[in-house]
């Protein structure tokens, strides 16, 4: 990466057409911000279907630093349901992120029973 150390910010796009593909990437970046645009039919040679790459691209979800976020898209609640329980299953990793710091497509939706 050829990013100035005077930058404040620095956007990066990961990519995984296989598991553990972004969970490595995003152990080096560690994010203070996760955005998960698409959940479609790419890569399936490897993930199979839209499970396997929701999958994969949840594997960010657990090194995103301390106060960050996520964004993920809302179009497909079988999608939203699985990332809301991926969320409780991690919760009590450090760092993780509660179900109150997602923001779905730019609307935050706080969880009134968390």
């Amino acid at each position: 990466i050829n990013a100035s150390p005077k930058s404040d910010y620095l956007v990066l796009e990961i990519g995984a057409s296989k598991f553990n593909d972004i969970d490595h990437l995003s152990k080096i970046i560690k994010p203070d911000v996760g955005i998960i645009t698409n959940i479609g039919n790419s890569h399936l040679e490897e993930l199979k279907n839209t499970n396997g790459v929701l999958r994969v691209k949840s594997e960010i979800i657990t090194h995103i630093k301390k106060n960050g976020f996520l964004v993920v898209p809302n179009d497909n609640e079988k999608h939203l349901k699985e990332i809301r329980s991926y969320l409780s299953k991690h919760n009590s990793i450090p760092n993780s992120l509660s179900p109150k710091e997602v923001v779905y497509s730019g609307k935050v939706i706080v969880d009134s029973n968390s």
